[in-house]
């Protein structure tokens, strides 16, 4: 798989930080192989302005598919994910199904006790498998009202396996980012 680096993508967190969501820089200890972190902008050298950064990212927004996939490092990665986000108090910002690497992620932070936002609409809420877990599920009426809603509540992005949808997700994002919408990192773990 080929991933090209965006590198001409402005982002930041703060006036002083500048740097994409290195998934690598954010969750050092991440193990799998198939793990591939892109920088959307290039990182500064610096340990401490980084480090200072990544302090503001409390709430990380996670896209990812409503099915396992293909290769089963992908649900593997996604309970590794879920198991550093715990433990570095981070939060869950996701789509809210109850199947698939969504599923996964949410019940590895469920089982850690960690705070977990699911955002799904409506008419997504059967066909997804409400996750029945989640204590703060918002139901909405739209996609786009989904997707606002995830991008408002989070401090930065994760993309992970996922089809179109989750190819959607994060290509909207992006786009807010060029659009000067929101300042807030982009990362991939593939």
């Amino acid at each position: 798989m080929t991933i090209v680096a965006l590198e001409a993508i402005p982002l930041t967190i703060s006036r002083r930080c500048r740097p994409a969501l290195n998934v690598r820089h954010l969750f050092p200890n991440l193990s799998s192989p198939s793990t591939i972190a892109v920088d959307l902008v290039k990182l500064t050298r610096d340990a401490n302005y980084f480090k200072e950064c990544l302090l503001m990212l409390k709430t990380l927004c996670v896209f990812c598919g409503s099915r396992s996939g293909l290769r089963p490092d992908y649900e593997a990665a996604a309970v590794e994910l879920g198991t550093h986000m715990s433990r570095q108090n981070r939060s869950l910002i996701y789509g809210g199904g109850s199947v698939g690497l969504m599923g996964k992620i949410a019940d590895t932070l469920l089982l850690q006790g960690s705070e977990i936002i699911g955002v799904i609409p409506e008419f997504l809420a059967v066909k997804e498998l409400l996750h029945p877990g989640i204590t703060d599920m918002r139901v909405v009426d739209t996609m786009h009202t989904r997707k606002a809603t995830m991008a408002a509540l989070a401090d930065g992005f994760i993309a992970m396996p996922g089809g179109f949808g989750t190819f959607e997700e994060l290509l909207e994002v992006i786009t807010w980012a060029q659009l000067g919408i929101h300042k807030k990192p982009i990362g991939l773990l593939n």
